[in-house]
């Protein structure tokens, strides 16, 4: 007993055999126990840790601090009202008027700052500090707050991470966020495992998961319900003609400016230059063609001179190569498409060239766009003699009502176009027989 201090009224009155114990003030530690045996415990405030009895190694400072503890341990109090509710747990730290205020039975939380987890009750490993941070907290663990109003609406949400003045101000019940900058992911309430990391970052998402947003002010700030986007930079989720505030599965690659510089849509379209796909192509390069620098669409450089490498390979769903783009010397490039025999069966000599020959329809025509004159085939006109040559139906339109434009490989003629020649020749060489025959 001589080992204890107690100064003031009703100090340390309820201590049994507890030691090495410090009460200042009126009513401090143990006052309202009866013969309590916590030890290595400091007490300065009015009733602060009056209630203990066995708990020991607290430190509690400031009036009513601690004052509901029994037996929880190793706690430390600093302020008005810190930790006031806890009874049984330990090893949680609370700085702050009201800070902690409502834990009971939840341990190893850390609470700086006016009413830091206030509402806590029973959860345990969260760290708030900031005015307010995390203080509407109950049941939620593994929360970590920094800022003032940093998840300062969240209640049974854990594992969140906040770091900013309200960031993830407005989560609830979603779990598994992180937020970083001021008012990152502000508006979130259930929307889980997203990542905001910027000044505003995600500002009005609600319901949307898994997000990540990373950039300058205001990445991603109108998405609000959509989900599993990615936005690098400062796109705001509503610009540059490119709307995804409800949209999924985007990924955008902006500037400073918030400008999309290249977009992967939510089916895996890959944009560039553009927001959007251009017909039907899973790789759209958007470019203003003025013949001046840069104005090219796709430059590709073969750096090994001495060599002849493949600009582009085509490979079909068996694995086969379809064709190649090859830099062919120094200074050409050849555009091939796979013939090799190993590849083809039921081979036979083509007959009827000629008269196919007959059957083409070769015309002149201007382009609608440009006036432009030029001379050629129909598509549909030549699909009738020749289908290999033709990609695409007559008169087709895509989903929405847009036309889907048929093309020609002149390619697929040069075959034809042999084999009447060699008819042709066969005939000539046959009528100069019969003249030659007859002396004429």
């Amino acid at each position: 007993m001589s080992t204890n201090t107690a100064v003031g009224s009703s100090a340390l009155a309820g201590n049994g055999t507890g030691s090495n114990n410090v009460g200042v003030g009126y009513n401090t530690y143990a006052s309202q126990s009866t013969s309590a045996t916590g030890s290595e415990n400091t007490a300065v405030g009015n009733s602060s840790l009056q209630n203990n009895s066995s708990g020991n190694y607290n430190a509690a400072f400031g009036r009513v601090a601690l004052v509901s503890n029994t037996t929880g341990s190793s706690n430390t109090a600093l302020g008005h009202s810190a930790l006031y509710s806890n009874t049984t747990s330990s090893n949680n730290t609370a700085v702050g008027y009201q800070a902690g205020y409502s834990n009971s039975t939840g341990s190893y939380n850390a609470a700086l700052g006016y009413q830091a987890l206030y509402a806590n009750t029973t959860a345990s490993f969260n760290s708030a500090f900031g005015y307010q941070a995390l203080t509407a907290n109950t049941t939620g663990a593994n929360n970590s707050a920094v800022g003032q109003f940093a998840l300062g609406t969240n209640t049974t949400g854990s594992g969140n991470v906040a770091f900013g003045q309200a960031a993830l101000a407005f989560n609830s019940t979603a779990s598994y966020n992180t937020a970083v900058g001021y008012q990152a992911a502000y508006s979130n309430t259930t929307g889980t495992q997203n990542v905001c990391v910027g000044s505003q970052a995600g500002y009005s998402l609600t319901t949307g998961a898994y997000n990540t947003f990373v950039g300058a002010a205001p990445s991603g700030y109108y998405v609000t319900t959509g989900s599993k986007n990615t936005i690098l930079g400062a796109y705001n989720g509503n610009q540059g003609g490119l709307d995804i505030r409800t949209a999924s599965n985007y990924i955008v690659l902006s500037d400073g400016d918030g400008n999309p510089r290249g977009v992967f849509d939510g089916s895996g379209n890959w944009c560039v230059g553009g927001v959007a796909k251009v017909y039907e192509g899973k790789v759209s390069v958007s470019f203003n063609g003025n013949g001046g620098a840069g104005s090219q669409g796709i430059a590709l450089i073969d750096t090994n001179a001495s060599l002849s490498g493949d600009y582009a390979l085509f490979v079909n769903s068996s694995g086969n190569v379809a064709g190649r783009i090859t830099h062919n010397g120094t200074t050409t490039v050849a555009y091939t498409t796979s013939s090799d025999y190993r590849l083809k069966e039921n081979i036979l000599p083509m007959t009827g060239a000629l008269a196919k020959v007959a059957q083409l329809k070769p015309v002149t025509y201007s382009w609608k766009d440009d006036q432009l004159e030029s001379e050629g085939f129909i598509a549909h006109e030549l699909a009738e003699v020749c289908p290999q040559a033709v990609v695409g139906e007559k008169d087709a339109v895509d989903a929405d009502g847009n036309p889907k434009y048929q093309g020609i490989d002149t390619s697929f003629l040069v075959a034809t176009l042999t084999a009447a020649i060699q008819e042709q020749q066969a005939i000539i060489e046959s009528l100069k027989a019969r003249l030659d025959a007859a002396n004429l």
